[in-house]
This record gives structure tokens, sequence and C-alpha cells, in this order.
């Protein structure tokens, strides 16, 4: 969820974002004449077959959330975890001002087994103040509505930070793992073909859950229910972050 953490009766009550006059009427900017320091951003998966959406990355004030385990995704997680899509996340932190210093996408990462396409590392270079914490999010896209990311990180202030990236479970959709309802790149990307419908991999209308859930730990994929295979199933860990300071 896409919010200041001195909200959280609104964010309980159903707003999960705010708009950059809230933030700035609660004293949440970053001054425009502090430093700026430059990181890279190192996102690698290890995952042997669960590509990656093109992820939102983000350095921003500690008064904003991305997401948070435990509660109800955002609209614009739901969006990632769901679809791939990252735009509303990336137009609604754009928006926040100057409590957000980068926000930058970056591309598809394919598994270590995936069929063909990008590779599984890949680079975002962004830019940030002092204090400034590091978010990002990145559909796990052989799933219904699983999702990877890091919220909130602290930066190093020199030298290389290494985090590891966990699956989630946005709680939006039911996991049917049908192939219907699972995004078509993940039998572009993915380490098999799924069967299912007409066209091989039409998405279909997310299968939601009655009550929205709150995001917890992807219990990975089961290959004895639906389309997908033991080949999409991951344990523990499905990556890592490695953000280094380069000026």
């Amino acid at each position: 969820m896409i919010r200041s953490r001195s909200n959280r009766a609104l964010a309980a009550a159903g707003a999960f974002a705010l708009s950059a006059p809230v933030l700035a009427a609660g004293g949440l900017t970053a001054a425009a004449d502090e430093p700026v320091s430059s990181y890279r951003v190192t996102i690698v998966n290890t995952t042997a077959g669960q590509p990656f959406s093109p992820p939102v990355v983000a350095t921003h004030s500690r008064d904003v959330d991305l997401f948070e385990v435990g509660e109800r995704a955002s609209t614009e997680i739901a969006a990632i975890a769901q679809s791939g899509d990252e735009s509303g996340a990336v137009a609604l932190l754009d928006s926040l001002g100057e409590a957000v210093t980068s926000v930058e996408r970056g591309a598809p990462s394919r598994p270590l087994a995936g069929l063909n396409g990008p590779p599984s590392v890949q680079t975002v270079d962004v830019k940030a103040h002092p204090d400034d914490v590091l978010s990002l999010a990145t559909m796990l896209i052989c799933t219904n509505d699983g999702f990877t990311g890091v919220d909130s990180i602290a930066l190093p202030e020199a030298g290389t930070t290494v985090v590891p990236l966990r699956g989630y479970d946005a709680g939006v959709e039911r996991n049917t793992q049908r192939s219907r309802d699972i995004v078509d790149p993940c039998s572009l990307l993915g380490p098999v073909v799924l069967s299912g419908d007409d066209n091989g991999n039409n998405d279909g209308r997310p299968v939601a859950h009655r009550w929205a859930r709150p995001i917890t730990e992807h219990r990975t994929t089961n290959p004895r229910r639906g389309d997908l295979r033991s080949a999409h199933d991951w344990r523990g860990q499905v990556g890592v972050v490695l953000v280094e300071k380069t000026s």
C-alpha cells in the first residue's frame, strides 16, 4: 500500500494511498536542497520457473509505504500482482511530490530455467536523499496474484546491501492456477507452455476472493491443482536484491 505510516487509521478504512498535499501537510516532504546520492539496484531472479514482470523501483521518505505484509494490498499493488501492470504504482508514486525522490521501471526477467527472453539479472539506477529508503515490487508471473519486492529498506552509506526477495500473495484473487486465470507471459517466459484455453493461455477475468485478504507469504504453487506444474514451484526466497552506492 502506498501511503503514509502516520495515517494507519485511514489505511484501515480503505484509503490506501495519500495524495501529495496530504503528505506535505504532515511535513513529510524532503528538502529540495538536500544532497543526492546515486545507487545501482540489481534484481536477481533465482527461481527455476517464475519469471518477474517489469518492476517498479522507488526511493522515498520513510513515511511512505509501498506495501506491508499483514495489511491489504492497494489497488496499485493488486494490479502488479494480478497482471504485472506497474503503471498505476508509478503514477501514484510520481504524484507524491518531494516525498518520493526516484521512481524507475525495470524490465521483465526470466527464471533460471526460462524458455527464452530477457536475462534473469537486471539493474536499475536511482537517486536518493539522506534518510530515504528503497522499495520495489514485481509480479511472480506464473501465479494468480503473487508478487515479490521489498518495502522501505535502508540504503547503504557505502558499499553494497544484499536483501533476499520473498514471494507474497496479494490476497485479492483465488489461487486457481488455471491457464485462463494467468497472464500470457507465463507461457512466453516460463519454463513450460501452459495448456488450457483456445489460444493456449488466454487471460481470463480474475477469480476474486469474496473479500480481499491481507498480504501474506506465498505458499508457492501446487502442481496438483490447475495448469501450473512443479516446474513453476519454488522454495524459500525467489531472488535477491543488491543495492550499491555508486556516488
